[in-house]
């Protein structure tokens, strides 16, 4: 279950959610409770800086559906079940969901179903927190160690990074650890991360490091499920080159 949910954005989100998945199996006598998440992802698209809205919904027994309403109304956001569990839904931007513009801020608010019928309220703030876009400075593969050197430029108020591997077929290969927000270089080998499809020398790669930001009112407690903005900096490289 975790290798798979590491597919999607950021590494210490998934985990947790697992974590709160597999603590909570026995929910006869619990109350329904969830998690809700509204946070910006940012990206370079041809040139031009782009963002729009992500949102994870967890909970600590079956979800059914989960409706999101954005600030002032408007169109509702359908979130889609987790492949890996029905305590998580989730919805993030693709295409031409990202805009020039930034994301609506303000109050969303959730409406999440569970298996079992109830139906629960929850609200979430998105700021817009504005991290730059991490400018990766250099990548260098050490074939001694069969690993490769990744470097960027730190970015302002991020609270930490994550480094990501996809394939030619868009599928997350390798996504690391979760980096201090000090450091601005990683190296990516075999035991540096979550390794999810063998590459091999010659493999044409995405590598994305990607800076977050925690919400401004998040806690030590509860940051984990307050995500307020993810970053994203690309580079197309060759493995083993």
């Amino acid at each position: 279950m975790k290798t798979n949910r590491l597919n999607k954005t950021i590494l210490s989100v998934f985990i947790l959610a697992f974590l709160f998945t597999g603590c909570n199996k026995d929910t006869a006598n619990s109350e329904f409770e969830v998690f809700a998440d509204t946070y910006v992802v940012k990206k370079l698209i041809e040139d031009e800086v782009k963002s729009a809205p992500a949102f994870y919904v967890y909970a600590n027994a079956g979800i059914a559906s989960v409706k999101v309403t954005p600030p002032g109304g408007g169109q509702s956001f359908e979130l889609a079940r987790s492949p890996e569990s029905s305590y998580t839904f989730y919805k993030e931007p693709e295409g031409m969901e990202f805009k020039a513009v930034s994301p609506t801020p303000g109050i969303y608010h959730f409406e999440v179903e569970s298996t079992g019928g109830e139906i629960i309220q929850a609200n979430d703030l998105l700021e817009i927190l504005d991290l730059e876009i991490p400018e990766i400075v250099s990548t260098n593969y050490q074939s001694e160690s069969f690993s490769m050197q990744v470097k960027w430029e730190s970015v302002a108020n991020a609270d930490g990074y994550v480094l990501k591997l996809s394939n030619a077929d868009g599928l997350t290969s390798f996504i690391s650890f979760t980096v201090s927000p000090a450091s601005t270089e990683y190296f990516i080998g075999p035991a540096s991360g979550n390794w999810m499809i063998q590459v091999n020398s010659g493999d044409n790669l995405t590598l994305q490091v990607q800076a977050f930001a925690y919400d401004s009112d998040a806690t030590a407690e509860n940051n984990i499920y307050n995500i307020g903005e993810i970053s994203i900096g690309e580079k197309e490289i060759t493995w083993g080159f």
